[in-house]
């Protein structure tokens, strides 16, 4: 499960939240998805899914934080 996701490109900032849709939360970009299931808490995807960004302008140089939960404990 992926509780939220923040993209970094070109000095602009994505956030996710991933918390039953897949938009943006300032209104960039949403994610799209390749199999796995967006829930309430987040996403859930097995071997070869996922999600993708695209639509973000020159995407050459980026950052990806992910913050993985299990069980109630935050792991960064």
């Amino acid at each position: 499960m992926l509780p939220s996701a923040t993209f970094i490109a070109v000095a602009d900032t994505f956030t996710y939240e991933l918390n039953g849709s897949y938009a943006e939360s300032n209104g960039g970009p949403s994610l799209v998805p390749y199999g796995g299931t967006l829930t309430p808490n987040g996403y859930n995807f097995g071997i070869n899914e996922g999600l993708s960004l695209s639509g973000t302008g020159a995407f050459d140089v980026y950052s990806v934080d992910i913050h993985f939960y299990f069980d109630n404990q935050r792991i960064v």
